[in-house]
């Protein structure tokens, strides 16, 4: 039904000067008109908004699009749906003119200024810091592995212990987990001969019973640290950056191996290299570090940083303490991550077996570094050889897009490689190492699935970008998730499947809770068929909740 004599404010976008348009960019905007980042300028008029499926139209639906992160690509989407239009961005928080909200980061005051119950759905949800959080992925991976058996920690994510930062009560040599660090790695160090030829034990069930025990904290989030919400945030340019140092040259291939000394061992001798993260979600690689051995480790989580939002985010969430993967699988000589997308969608039905459905999408990319690989101690400072992010690659311009348009490959191209280089067989991706990947998402969305719509919102969607590493056993292990991937779309790849995810992603978390009105104009009907032509290619992964 649509609400009668709720008029609101929607906007009839029309194109304007390019010249116009960058003026207004950086202007001042007048009350009552929005500009996207599309350089569109917007006429105000009167369109009732719904509250509740459409029975006719045309325009039935009001959405709010906010500019950032190639926003452009969300809007291609919302107007092939000529059911929605596009409201103004002074439309105040929680008003009943919006029936749907993308935006980059998850807004706490939009958080608690829409109803639970109101007819819109948001792109971010309340709790998605159980999985962008890299301290609460790593706790509710360990308490669902625990509690359940389904699933094998240490087969999911390398070892990880949570430092507390400096400052923060209780922090120091009497830190437990700090304590259970040091005892790790004094039950490793006999197998450490050197850090290239490293075998870690696992972390025991009985280390994780606290976690298990423990009541569970709800992880509050406080203004500094709300645009720390997505992950990795590598969009727009929105958000922090990290500070990198360009190396001079490239590392020669005949270093890519470990540089070995004169008694034939690696340079990093312990044998301990450890990837050093901030817990609280940041931006772009922001405070990351590869560290070897304890000594190291310590210093990186008790040393203060130059930035006082890192400090202070560090001080409440403390620090992720991974172990590195020095043997990953290389692309010719060069680490690469995969970037996996995974879609929630809200069940608001109370019959739903769960309370959110989970969809990985069938066709990932690869993200490769531009600098061959050295383990050896020359490049543990150097971040353009462990982080694959655009954020951190293209700070060096000579290397980015030098072996891979834009360092990217499709997943066909990285099977290819595999086929050639490791004499898998060609379909090797689609019958071993995706399904193993869309395991390892299952159990990590099944430990979270109650706590990611804590509020029991009855619309509600998020796109995440999940990373993963291969190792040389062809091995995938999960490292981050990250609430707001990168949309961008700098080469022909991501052209084609950015816009097929989004657009899939809009099928699933939009078009089941605002369908097209039942009566429909010529236009309508068009857009219908087109939509039905977009070949959906997420994967339902919570069997047991059929739709």
């Amino acid at each position: 039904m649509v609400a009668s004599g709720s008029a609101v404010t929607a906007v009839r976008t029309m194109r304007r000067k390019s010249s116009t348009a960058k003026k207004a960019a950086g202007g001042r905007r007048k009350s009552g008109a929005a500009t996207s980042d599309t350089g569109t300028k917007t006429e105000v008029v009167s369109t009732p908004c719904a509250t509740g499926p459409a029975e006719e139209g045309p325009i039935c639906y009001n959405y709010l699009l906010c500019p950032g992160n190639n926003s452009r690509v969300i809007l291609a989407v919302m107007r092939r749906r000529p059911w929605f239009s596009c409201v103004g961005k002074n439309e105040k928080l929680g008003s009943p003119a919006v029936n749907v909200v993308w935006e980059m980061w998850r807004s706490l005051p939009r958080c608690a200024a829409t109803p639970v119950n109101s007819y819109c759905a948001l792109n971010h949800l309340d709790g998605n810091r159980q999985l962008v959080s890299k301290k609460n992925l790593w706790k509710n991976l360990a308490r669902h592995c625990a509690k359940t058996g389904e699933g094998d920690l240490n087969q999911l994510v390398p070892p990880t212990f949570l430092l507390k930062g400096r400052g923060a009560s209780g922090a120091g040599e009497g830190d437990a987990e700090r304590v259970r660090f040091k005892k790790y790695l004094d039950t490793a160090s006999p197998t450490m001969e050197n850090c290239y030829g490293l075998e870690m034990p696992d972390v025991g069930a009985s280390e994780l019973a606290e976690f298990v025990q423990e009541e569970e904290e709800e992880d509050e989030v406080n203004e500094e640290d709300a645009e720390g919400d997505g992950g990795d945030g590598d969009g727009d340019g929105d958000g922090e950056e990290a500070k990198v140092e360009a190396p001079p040259t490239e590392t020669p291939a005949a270093e890519v191996k470990a540089t070995k000394n004169a008694s034939g061992k690696n340079d990093c001798e312990t044998g301990a290299l450890w990837i050093v993260k901030p817990a609280a979600s940041t931006n772009r690689g922001c405070g990351i570090q590869v560290c070897e051995g304890y000594d190291q480790v310590i210093q990186a989580v008790t040393t203060q940083s130059k930035s006082k939002l890192n400090n202070k985010l560090t001080k409440k969430h403390g620090w992720v303490v991974q172990k590195y993967l020095e043997r990953p699988y290389l692309i010719h000589s060069r680490k690469f991550d995969l970037r996996v997308y995974v879609l929630f969608t809200v069940n608001p039905s109370k019959k739903a077996e769960r309370p959110v459905s989970t969809y990985m999408y069938d066709e990932f990319y690869v993200r490769t570094s531009g600098v061959a690989y050295n383990v050896g101690r020359k490049g543990l400072k150097n971040p353009m050889m462990h982080l694959t992010n655009d954020a951190i690659q293209k700070k060096v311009k000579a290397n980015y897009g030098k072996h891979e348009d834009a360092n990217k490959l499709s997943m066909k191209q990285f099977g290819e490689y595999l086929a050639e280089h490791s004499g898998v067989a060609g379909d090797y991706i689609e019958t071993v190492m995706r399904p193993q990947i869309q395991g390892m998402v299952r159990v990590a969305a099944r430990g979270v699935e109650k706590k990611v719509n804590p509020k029991g919102r009855k619309h509600g969607f998020e796109l995440m970008g999940w990373d993963f590493m291969i190792d040389e056993s062809l091995k995938p292990w999960l490292l981050e998730v990250n609430s707001n991937p990168c949309l961008e779309q700098p080469c022909l790849l991501l052209e084609r499947l950015v816009s097929e995810v989004v657009e899939s992603s809009f099928q699933l978390g939009v078009d089941k809770f605002f369908p097209p009105p039942k009566v429909l104009t010529k236009r309508s009907e068009t857009a219908v068929e087109e939509i039905k032509g977009c070949v959906n290619q997420f994967i339902f992964l919570n069997e047991q909740n059929k739709e």
